[in-house]
């Protein structure tokens, strides 16, 4: 059994059941659930409510749009009625998600224990002032010390991971996600300088049109001591894995590659680079077809349809 994907899961399940039993018991269910939505309507500065009730797969998850909460501590102070009202009822585990009322598609999402966690202040702290600075909007998660920050910054990524440098916010429990259709960026920790010059880097050497073989998309993420690069290899031809072969379309896909391999030797860490193509009618996922690592030689047997690539992308990043 699991809550809401991210941490925690087995350990709550003996509070789940009792709280399954409770509200979505036969008749009782709907009748609780309204309870419960009643009194969160009437707790000052809160707006529209919806409650989900909670089942063997996740906990009862709380959905508020709030009114009057300009800073971290009276948002703080919204959290803890909530809280007061659910534990009330009886309602643990829960997910709550708070969005500004006219805030462009910002959403905070905490669990029951952000209450009494050390990082409540910093966290809010964090949520009023990232979604201040952000041109897209905001998708803020925090769970048991950590928290994923996605912003969906459309055209504006750049602009979204410089203010991100701005804000120098971030730790080791902390990711963000930058997002602009196809292409993602992924930091682990702060944003630093370093990235927002990746960043461009990518953009500029990738994304270039003048390619003979463009990228159709691609995943960038640099962590603590490496940095990834999944490209998505848009070829003009539709064509079987099997005769995607190094040898047949090597010499048009080389300037994407040296593309990519140049845009990630200024980091100066441990550096992974794939090249995929997306799945066919017949296939269930991509192929990806090349792959490489600053570090270590290509495993032997990696392509079970043998076809050069990553000897291939090998000498590339050697040349």
């Amino acid at each position: 059994m699991t809550t809401w994907g991210r941490r925690r899961g087995v350990a709550a399940a003996v509070v789940l059941a009792a709280v399954v039993g409770a509200l979505t018991g036969c008749t009782e269910t709907a009748d609780e659930t309204r309870t419960l939505q009643g009194r969160l309507g009437r707790i000052d500065g809160v707006g529209r409510v919806e409650v989900t009730s909670p089942s063997w797969e996740q906990g009862a998850a709380i959905a508020i749009t709030y009114e009057d909460a300009g800073d971290p501590k009276a948002l703080a102070a919204l959290i803890g009625d909530v809280d007061d009202v659910a534990a009330d009822q009886g309602v643990t585990p829960y997910r709550l998600t708070l969005t500004p009322d006219g805030a462009g598609g910002h959403a905070l999402s905490v669990d029951d224990t952000f209450r009494a966690s050390a990082g409540e202040q910093a966290t809010l702290g964090a949520w009023f002032a990232v979604t201040a600075a952000m041109i897209g909007p905001v998708d803020y998660d925090a769970e048991d010390g950590w928290e994923w920050i996605g912003v969906d910054s459309g055209g504006g990524i750049a602009h979204d991971v410089g203010a991100a440098r701005e804000l120098g916010y971030g730790g080791a429990t902390t990711r963000w996600t930058f997002r602009d259709g196809d292409t993602t960026f992924v930091v682990g920790g702060a944003v630093s300088a370093t990235d927002v010059t990746l960043l461009a880097d990518v953009q500029s050497e990738v994304g270039s049109a003048g390619l003979p073989v463009p990228a159709a998309g691609w995943r960038l993420g640099r962590y603590a001591g490496h940095v990834r690069l999944d490209v998505d290899v848009a070829i003009d031809e539709a064509t079987t894995p099997a005769r995607l072969t190094a040898k047949t379309y090597g010499a048009r896909v080389e300037p994407l590659a040296t593309a990519a391999l140049d845009a990630l030797r200024t980091t100066g860490l441990r550096r992974f680079l794939s090249l995929q193509q997306a799945p066919t009618d017949d296939e269930d996922r991509a192929d990806v077809f090349a792959t490489w690592t600053s570090t270590q030689p290509p495993a032997p047997g990696r392509d079970r349809l043998g076809r050069g690539w990553d000897p291939w992308l090998e000498r590339v990043a050697s040349a």
